[in-house]
């Protein structure tokens, strides 16, 4: 499940943020992770990111294991372990559709893109929120303003306590162990790389005065 947006898919994105189809590649496996339906649809976005990072996959996964635990972890029938919602880890009482769930609204208004289904699931959910980092990165213009608002100014901000709460919960299968490893590598070195091309802009703009 994604944000609805239909933009231009650009084949290469010049410097810092770096190639950002190597980027989007991650990102899109990610966000499509945590949008599974299944065990078979969690198989393939994992399958993906394993070639990207060059990761030997064991051959005796049990995906309906994975499943099992994926759903315990984010949704349920049983109350959920770790909620997959930025508002649980940055609002004072952990509670969804908080002021923070507002804010990201608002990101994804300023880029033309609303969730879908309104109100059914909360907008701060990890996979609408990767699958904004996606749509900023596909447009014509790379945004690195509303970038660094989403990922520097909320992201760093809560992912590294999602991914926490996920470890405590329970051991995880290998499989979710390396996605966090990977989701919060991931939101670090956009991070890095956003700031980084924030002090370049800044130096440029000052040896123009």
């Amino acid at each position: 499940m994604t944000l609805d947006v239909t933009v231009p898919i650009r084949e290469q994105a010049p410097t810092i943020l770096g190639d950002c189809s190597l980027h989007l590649d991650r990102i899109e496996a990610l966000r499509d992770f945590f949008s599974a339906s299944d065990g078979h649809d969690m198989e393939q976005s994992f399958t993906q990111l394993s070639r990207i990072y060059n990761v030997e996959i064991s051959s005796d996964i049990d995906w309906l294991e994975i499943e099992f635990q994926f759903n315990r972890l984010f949704v349920g029938p049983d109350q959920i372990a770790a909620p997959p919602y930025a508002s649980v880890y940055l609002e004072k009482s952990p509670v969804l559709m908080g002021s923070s769930t507002l804010g990201v609204r608002k990101i994804y208004a300023s880029l033309g893109l609303e969730v879908p289904c309104k109100g059914s699931i909360p907008d701060d959910f990890i996979a609408f929120e990767l699958d904004a980092i996606c749509a900023i990165m596909t447009r014509e213009k790379l945004d690195l303003t509303t970038l660094k608002q989403l990922i520097s100014g909320h992201m760093t901000k809560w992912i590294p306590c999602f991914c926490e709460r996920c470890r405590y919960e329970q051991s995880l299968f290998q499989p979710l162990e390396k996605i966090f490893i990977w989701l919060e590598f991931m939101i670090n070195s956009l991070h890095m790389e956003i700031s980084q091309k924030t002090n370049e802009t800044k130096t440029t703009n000052g040896n123009q005065r």
